[in-house]
């Protein structure tokens, strides 16, 4: 298998514990610098969403947030750790078509 296959495969079936690392770890530093560095209500594409924290985040914050990630299970646990990111979460797996501008 693949290097590209097993890690998506690890997600895929251990992505309640991932998830629950990810919502653990401190973002504080990181968000205050993307609040600076992103003019207000920018398009933001995140690449790898994990659980979701980093997009819920920015969407909180105002922004026009769209985020991906490859595996089908970490996406359903960004959307039930982060509802309000329905409809903005989309699957994309590397490589492969590049669906936005």
């Amino acid at each position: 298998m693949p290097a590209d296959d097993r890690t998506l495969a690890h997600y895929d079936s251990h992505a309640p514990a991932e998830s629950a690392r990810y919502e653990t770890a401190d973002m504080g530093r990181l968000h205050r610098l993307l609040g600076v560095t992103l003019d207000k209500g920018a398009r933001v594409l995140e690449l790898g969403c994990g659980s979701g924290r980093d997009a819920a985040h920015l969407l909180s914050a105002g922004y026009d947030v769209t985020a991906t990630d490859g595996s089908d299970s970490m996406l359903a646990e960004a959307k039930r750790l982060h509802p309000a990111l329905e409809g903005r979460l989309r699957r994309l797996v590397f490589p492969g078509p590049f669906p936005f501008a």
